[in-house]
């Protein structure tokens, strides 16, 4: 059970409110809010510490798909000693950041690519619980996209649904993830949810990870419940000079779980 207590930090952060909170974490419940984004801060630094970074190593950094802030009211020193972006789709939710989180430059994306910024433009990308609501026609797209915003060496860092968040298996989908390597499952959130028809929730294989993705990055590691414990963390690598998609050199096994995959720098 997660020892889950009201930051003492959150005193003084401004509130988003109910409906932009729920549209992030599923409720307004404001402890989880700002816990999750506290924790889900520290988990970044973690996987990134695997690479031998940290998080003010890096000088161009975009939360891609940051919502109402959860984890950039967290970095508030970071954004003012280095550039910070951050974009999402929710457009009310940026409109909010524009006003409380002035040391970020916010945008509203679509739903599909491009984003407005130059390639090149950052040598950090993260996202936390993006890849988790995705169909695999838009996750290529945007990890596509991803690449060529990434500078060569960047690094971008993303969660996914694996072998943790599965548990018993209420979808009875595990069969179907082993064989296939992604399942979308397209019915979780119905019209009462604030949210987009495409914006559901998707499950990933650890194979399927390094075998696919690794056509757009180097897979650096991939820590199994790395993301508050329940969503694995993936730490990937734009490879220098890597303008287009290709096949990873090195098939990886099928079955990766339960331990950390990866390379140190």
């Amino acid at each position: 059970m997660l020892d889950v207590t009201m930051p003492l930090e959150a005193a003084t952060m401004p509130d988003p409110g109910d409906d932009l909170i729920s549209r992030v974490v599923g409720g307004a419940d404001r402890t989880w809010f700002y816990w999750t984004g506290r924790e889900s801060v520290r988990d970044l630094e973690r996987t990134l510490g695997i690479a031998r970074r940290t998080l003010d190593s890096f000088e161009s950094i975009l939360d891609f798909g940051c919502g109402c802030g959860r984890m950039l009211l967290w970095i508030e020193e970071l954004g003012r000693k280095r550039v910070l972006h951050g974009t999402d789709i929710d457009a009310e939710a940026i409109d909010w950041c524009r006003e409380h989180v002035p040391y970020a430059d916010l945008t509203v994306n679509d739903a599909d690519p491009p984003l407005p910024y130059p390639d090149g433009a950052f040598d950090l990308v993260f996202g936390h619980s993006v890849f988790t609501h995705l169909d695999e026609r838009r996750q290529d797209a945007w990890l596509g996209e991803l690449q060529r915003v990434t500078g060569p060496g960047g690094f971008l860092v993303v969660s996914t649904h694996g072998e943790v968040a599965l548990g018993d298996d209420v979808w009875r989908i595990r069969g179907r993830l082993e064989d296939e390597g992604i399942v979308f499952i397209d019915d979780v959130f119905g019209p009462e949810y604030p949210l987009p028809s495409w914006y559901q929730t998707t499950y990933h294989a650890p194979w399927y990870v390094f075998e696919h993705w690794g056509r757009w990055f180097e897979i650096r590691a991939y820590v199994p419940g790395g993301a508050l414990g329940v969503q694995d963390h993936i730490l990937l690598e734009r490879r220098a000079g890597d303008a287009t998609p290709r096949r990873p050199l090195v098939a990886r096994p099928r079955r990766l779980t339960g331990t950390r995959i990866g390379t140190a720098a």
